[in-house]
Order: C-alpha cells, then structure tokens, then sequence
C-alpha cells in the first residue's frame, strides 16, 4: 500500500507538471520569441571573409524583422551589399572596401500582430589601423644619476595590446629594478647611469587581433657623467625616493568584480628604490601577484572582499615614500530573480510583472512594451513599482511583450517577457491512439498534454471507441 501511494503521488506530481508548465503550443497565437542574437561586440577583423549580424525568432503568426542603427530605422534588405535572408532577421555584411560605413550600434525586433520582441544592443566595430604620429624627439640629456621618463604614448587599438621597448635592431631593452616599462607604457629610469646614453630607444605596440604591429619614433639619451665634465671621483649624492607614477598622494580605482586589478607604483631615487606593498587593516589575497620587479600588484579575479585601502611604500638608504590606493569592487547589472519569458493568463486576471535586478551602483530599471517606452501605454490598468509592472483587470488589447532593461555604468540586461491575455477552452496535444506497451504487475505512466487558459482539469476514463475518438490499449507482456 505504501508503495501505491507513492507511485499515485509520483502520478499527481506528474500530471500537475504537464497541466501547469506547459510551453505554449505553435498552434496558438502568440507573441514573437527571440531565438538567437548576436553578441553584443562584433569587431570587423580585415582578413576575416564576411560579418554576421544574427537574428532569429518564432511566433504564430511568424514575426517579420526590421532593425535599427545608432536608433534610426536600418533596412537590410534595401542594400544590394548585404546578404538575406527568407524568414530571417539575420544579414552578412561582406568584408570590403564599404566595410566602414556599416560600423554602429544594431537592435533586431520580430514582430507579429500580438507583440514586437527586441534583442540586445550590438556593437559593429571597424577598427582603424593603429598608427603612432610621425613626429621628431630631441635627445634627452641628463646628468647622471638622475630619473628619466621615455614617454611612449601608445595608438588606441582593438584589445589585447601589448607594449615593448626594443632597440632599432628589435633587441629587448634589459629591464630591472632600476629600468621598467609603467602600465602605461612609458620607460621608467630611478636613475640613470653611464651605460643607458644610446640613440635607439623604441617603443612597440602590438595588436594581434588585427596582426599588427607599430613602431614609435626612436629616442635617445644622453647621460653626462661626472668625467665629462672635468671632475674625477665625484660619486652620485644620495637621494631619498620620489614616487613618478602614480602622482599625488591617493589614486582611487573602480572595476568590476571579476576583472584584474593591476596597479603600480615606480620611484625615483639613488640607491635604486625598493616596493613594498600592504593592504591597510589586512592581509593582501592569496591572488596577489607582485611583478614588475616588485612594481605591479596584480590581484586577479577581484571579489567585493578586495575592496579597501592599499599602500605602497618606496625605501633607500636615504628616506622613503609612499602612496595610497583607494579601490572600490562594483558589479555589472544581474538578475537576482530571472524575469518570467512567457505567462498566459485569463481575461480580467491581475497580473505582475517582475524584473528584480542587482549591481553596484544599484541597476536602473527601464520598461518598455513591445519596444517602446511604457509610459507611451499609460492607463488606470497599468501601474509601475519600480521593479514591478502590474496590470490590473488584464484585457486582451494588454496582450504583448513587455521589455526590462536592467543598466549601470558596467553593463545592461534586457529581458522580453511574453504576456497572453486570453479565455482558451482545452487543446488536447497529445496524439490519438497512442499505444503503451507495459509489463504485468508493473507501472505505466500515460501522457494527456492540454494547453488552455484557465488551466483546465484533467480527468482519465477508459474508453473502447475507435476512429478518431481517445483509444487506450493496455498489452500485457508476459516474461
């Protein structure tokens, strides 16, 4: 008995699944639903053949495509250029000499008589080549023992880009505690000694997204020691640090949790200074990594714990320095409860809405119904709580896709929410004369999908009609 009643209670769960969680049936009008979408960076790599700008959607009756760019009205299929395609939202832009001209920001929306759905923003990036001004440096003359700076100045490109100090002959500059490269890309002397005098400095920037590689003008030092002068057993005076990068006495840092912190502090000074680093009132993360020559603090994968005041502190035998870093964790917009895509309620039901977001700063939330601002579908049935949107007494003209867009200054999250306000009598789904094989003494589970609106009761007989009335074969296997 004990075992009956689970197996009845196995049953009932079942059958309450079905009835209540059903997608909608295709046979059913409804609003268009949002397949597939493009990324939300596309960036144009020359050597690449064609672009694809992804869009795809279902919905009874099937939805028709159009889209905007940089938030003007963009038809596709007005332009001979790029490719279509039937049914579809989606278009390949071709890699040409017109690639530029279709660099912006893409929104795709399918729409039918029930509703309109919107993708996300995409990004199109035609990146320009990287290029580093022509341009003429004077030689930097300097007394030995003093600091330098070797400003590099590095052209903006598609990321990852990586900075290198190399001769004209592509020979690495030797770097140490005395001579590094800043983050910034400049070359940083303490101070400067006999044997840094040459004329071939060069700063190199590398972009191998677009397998690209520049070059900077070279530049030279002139360092002037002590026996140019005349003078003999002058030794380089003691000097207490000075911190060169960064300036000021407190530098403040906002990302986002996940990304890598990366901060640095590089000193002037004779003897060549030493770093060290501390966070103020604990310990630094296990994820810590000093680099550089002990000029880098890297902490990877920054949780909101990371949060707080760190120090660097530069020493010699002549003083030292310090500086302070404040840094603050924030967070891209996330759902904290994933919006509901799809609800079918009755005529005169009320019905909410909810698009409950996080971040830091606290996500600004933005309603739209099918694409268009909400307000512009103000009435006494409608009522916006912030994160909430309640529709009072539904009718079926409220029948949409209702649009959350969640947003900070890190991110954006857009969520398409199908309303269907309707009075539907049962659908049976499941086919007509389905048989069950089954073994005596054992269990069989029989499906009944239904699709209707109120949900409808289901209720099972036996029945020995054939055609096309409900038929039910129970075969006993004998093992």
């Amino acid at each position: 008995m004990k075992g009956l009643r689970g197996f009845d209670a196995g049953l009932l769960f079942t059958l309450f699944s079905i009835a209540f969680s059903l997608d909608v049936p295709s046979v059913v009008e409804q609003p268009p639903t949002i397949t597939a979408q493009s990324v939300r960076s596309v960036v144009a790599v020359a050597f690449d053949d064609n672009f694809t700008l992804t869009c795809e959607a279902t919905g009874n009756p099937k939805p028709v495509f159009y889209w905007t760019k940089n938030g003007l009205n963009f038809n596709p299929r007005n332009d001979s250029r790029l490719k279509n395609f039937e049914n579809s939202g989606t278009f390949v832009i071709p890699s040409n000499k017109y690639l530029a001209e279709y660099q912006g920001k893409y929104r795709c929306y399918a729409s039918n008589k029930l509703g309109v759905a919107m993708s996300e923003e995409t990004h199109f990036i035609v990146p320009t080549s990287p290029k580093f001004p022509k341009e003429s440096i004077e030689p930097v003359v300097v007394k030995e023992g003093d600091p330098v700076v070797l400003e590099c100045n590095p052209p903006k490109g598609i990321p990852p880009r990586h900075l290198y100090w190399m001769t004209i002959g592509l020979q690495h500059i030797e770097q140490d505690v005395r001579v590094s490269m800043g983050l910034n890309g400049n070359l940083y002397f303490s101070n400067v000694l006999e044997k840094d005098s040459r004329s071939d400095y060069c700063c190199f920037a590398s972009f191998p997204r677009i397998r690209t590689i520049v070059q900077k003008t070279a530049m030279a030092i002139v360092v002037m020691s002590s026996n140019s002068t005349g003078e003999t057993d002058v030794k380089i005076s003691d000097r207490k640090p000075n911190i060169l990068v960064p300036s000021g006495d407190l530098s403040q840092t906002h990302l986002v949790q996940g990304q890598d912190l990366e901060i640095e502090c590089i000193a002037e000074g004779f003897p060549t200074p030493v770093i060290e680093w501390t966070k103020i009132g604990g310990k630094l993360p296990k994820r810590t990594n000093i680099k550089n020559h002990g000029k880098w603090l890297i902490i990877t994968k920054v949780m909101e714990d990371d949060s707080g005041k760190y120090m660097c502190k530069a020493k010699n035998s002549a003083g030292e320095a310090v500086h302070f870093f404040d840094i603050t964790v924030e967070e891209p917009p996330h759902w904290v409860q994933e919006p509901i895509k799809s609800q079918v309620v009755t005529i005169g039901s009320e019905v909410h809405i909810k698009c409950h977001a996080s971040g830091k700063p606290p996500p600004t939330i933005t309603w739209m119904r099918n694409g268009e601002p909400l307000q512009a579908f103000a009435s006494s049935h409608i009522r916006v709580l912030h994160d909430t949107v309640i529709l009072y007494r539904a009718q079926q003209n409220n029948s949409a896709v209702y649009q959350c867009e969640a947003s900070n200054k890190h991110g954006t999250l857009l969520s398409n929410s199908n309303i269907m306000v309707m009075n539907l009598p049962p659908l049976i789904l499941t086919q007509n004369s389905v048989k069950y094989g089954a073994v005596c003494g054992k269990s069989v589970i029989m499906d009944c999908k239904v699709f209707s609106s109120p949900p409808a009761d289901i209720h099972w007989s036996v029945a020995r009609y054939f055609g096309n009335l409900f038929f039910c074969m129970f075969i006993c296997l004998l093992v």
